[in-house]
């Protein structure tokens, strides 16, 4: 995709977009902490407008009484879309970063990566300078019942340094495992086929949620202009045990994991946990959602 074509198309919903413009321009004020675990740089980002991403009720019930805010039918008039393919790339009106795209799908097709690692590839070759990220339906997803892609600037995305800077405890064929806490997979691919081919045998491998039919997990996805590399991080829980349901409750963390917070970038929207969480705390939280890297390297082994 022409660089050129995605940054007017985004220009242009800036300028006719009030809700999408007055949350870009904040991203200007947002408040962020910056913690070292081990070899991962954290940075903690206080976003008061991603609220109702890291609260939302992914229950059956509460997604049946919602309309789908994905569905093209009722999106805001405002929200205009790039086509490509079977997918509407979209501004993203609560973003965590400049540039923050929804890549939904047209159709109202559940969350699922199983048949669309592919499509997801595809993406991070068309979008340069992009990495392209899947939320599991109950890691992060605030929308399970649509399925859809984010995307915003690799820069902002500290995994891919510490990736770049940290070697694997563990390698196999275009496989390769990182201690990092959470652990996570990093897969190497020539292309999409075979990209889709090395996830698949990951997501082979972990335990599938009786409820959605595939494994726990967040992915994130670059092209590096010689290969394309995603990262898998497997997961445990959907929210750390200490989730405050009621965000009134400070007494608990109103954190709600997926790709970005994974990756090392942890979204608070509230100034309770923006300053009060300590390394330990954040420590907790991953492990208790994530894998460490033995486990990782067992899920590996015949």
């Amino acid at each position: 995709m022409d660089s050129n074509v995605l940054q007017r198309f985004i220009d242009r919903q800036i300028d006719s977009w009030r809700l999408a413009a007055d949350n870009t321009r904040q991203l200007s004020q947002v408040q962020t902490r910056h913690i070292d675990i081990g070899p991962r740089h954290i940075t903690l980002q206080y976003n008061p407008s991603r609220r109702i991403s890291t609260a939302a009720k992914t229950d059956t019930a509460s997604i049946k009484a919602r309309p789908c805010f994905l569905c093209h039918a009722n999106r805001p008039q405002a929200q205009e879309y790039i086509d490509w393919h079977d997918y509407h790339i979209l501004l993203n009106p609560f973003p965590i970063f400049p540039q923050h795209l929804t890549i939904a799908h047209k159709s109202h097709i559940p969350q699922r990566i199983n048949g669309n690692i592919s499509h997801m590839a595809a993406l991070a070759q068309e979008l340069h300078g992009f990495t392209v990220f899947y939320n599991g339906p109950l890691c992060g997803a605030s929308a399970p019942d649509h399925l859809h892609f984010q995307a915003a600037p690799t820069q902002y995305f500290p995994i891919w340094e510490t990736i770049d800077t940290t070697c694997p405890v563990h390698t196999a064929p275009n496989i390769e495992v990182y201690d990092i806490c959470p652990a996570i997979f990093l897969i190497h691919a020539a292309n999409s086929e075979e990209m889709e081919r090395n996830v698949c045998s990951i997501l082979a491998l972990l335990p599938a949620d009786e409820s959605t039919g595939e494994p726990k997990l967040n992915i994130l996805m670059r092209d590096t202009g010689m290969s394309l590399q995603a990262v898998v991080i497997p997961r445990r829980a959907h929210r750390p045990y200490n989730f405050a349901h009621d965000p009134s409750d400070t007494s608990r963390i109103l954190i709600s994991p997926a790709s970005v917070d994974m990756s090392g970038v942890i979204i608070s929207v509230r100034p309770s946990d923006f300053t009060g969480l300590t390394p330990q705390q954040i420590t907790n939280l991953y492990l208790e959602v994530g894998y460490n890297h033995s486990q990782l390297i067992n899920i590996l082994r015949p």
